[in-house]
């Protein structure tokens, strides 16, 4: 059961990744839009 379970937790977790990469930009990107802004 723990191996089946495994590959499961992956990609549940890099479906996490991906949404956190897409509602929420990067600390770098955040930092160049203020630089830009302000």
């Amino acid at each position: 059961m723990i191996e089946k379970n495994l590959p499961s937790l992956s990609t549940y977790f890099a479906t996490r990744r991906e949404r956190n990469r897409v509602y929420s930009p990067p600390p770098k990107n955040k930092g160049k839009l203020r630089h830009n802004a302000s």
